[in-house]
């Protein structure tokens, strides 16, 4: 069952995420064909913006809770080679410009995804929520690094230790999208950046997004690995249990008994 769903169409590549039943959740193999459809963008020579966007009810839900149930080798690995963190470095290195179109729920990783993205839309509504300490979990992909940088060290604080979940107006005041919109019109405005984009010199897109990344590629690597090292000890702790427990009878996590 594949993940997503690529297209490509007058310089544009499409990145559709395509488990709508499930709002569009991540594991493995989600990181492994995003991975696979950046690297096909970034190496065809006719693709001048890369959109992503999700079917259904939202663009994505974050990690795949229901199948973590059952096993959690859907989402481990080891620091260097875990799928999550080779997505989120081939999306830094990208010099296509990557553009999203929001709407429904962006849940952890969804907004983690996000930081990598030159432009973000989001459609009125939308809700974001990076709930890594109602989960037991830590910061990853990289957020404990981008957040703070996107939107600040207080605002980043807020969302990642509270984990509540915010509104499209609260995420357009803290800079962490470009805009907000009518549902409908989700679609026209990002295509509004892509069209400016595809307009726009390759070369000068090429050095702009390489010299913003320069500056923070090595400490990004090496907060990749510390993530994961501290996520996968969060995956096997008894916290992340009575989060997923809590998660499946519908009910708050209780983690009064945790020191």
């Amino acid at each position: 069952m594949s993940r997503i769903e690529t297209s490509f169409t007058d310089g544009v590549f499409h990145i559709e995420l395509s488990r709508p039943e499930a709002r569009n959740p991540m594991d493995n193999e989600f990181f492994r064909e995003m991975r696979d459809a950046f690297t096909s963008a970034e190496e065809n020579p006719e693709v001048r913006v890369v959109l992503i966007s999700g079917r259904g009810e939202g663009i994505c839900s974050g990690a795949d809770l229901k199948a973590l149930r059952k096993d959690r080798g859907v989402l481990t690995g080891d620091s260097v080679s875990w799928p999550g963190n080779l997505m989120a470095l081939t999306m830094a290195l990208m010099t296509k410009p990557i553009v999203a179109a929001v709407h429904g729920v962006a849940f952890g990783g969804g907004v983690t995804m996000l930081l990598y993205c030159d432009f973000v839309v989001a459609a009125e509504g939308t809700r974001f929520c990076t709930p890594f300490s109602r989960l037991g979990l830590c910061t990853e992909l990289g957020s404990s690094l981008l957040l703070p940088l996107a939107v600040g060290m207080r605002k980043a604080k807020e969302w990642a230790l509270l984990g509540e979940v915010f509104e499209a107006s609260e995420a357009l005041e803290a800079g962490f999208v470009n805009a907000v919109v009518p549902r409908d019109e989700l679609m026209e405005r990002a295509g509004k950046y892509l069209s400016k984009l595809k307009d726009a010199c390759p070369s000068s897109l090429r050095a702009i997004k390489r010299l913003m990344i320069e500056a923070h590629l090595g400490v990004l690597t090496q907060t990749l690995i510390r993530e994961y090292e501290a996520l996968d000890k969060g995956l096997n702790s008894p916290e992340f249990t009575e989060a997923l427990e809590a998660f499946a009878e519908k009910r708050k996590p209780d983690f009064r008994r945790f020191s």
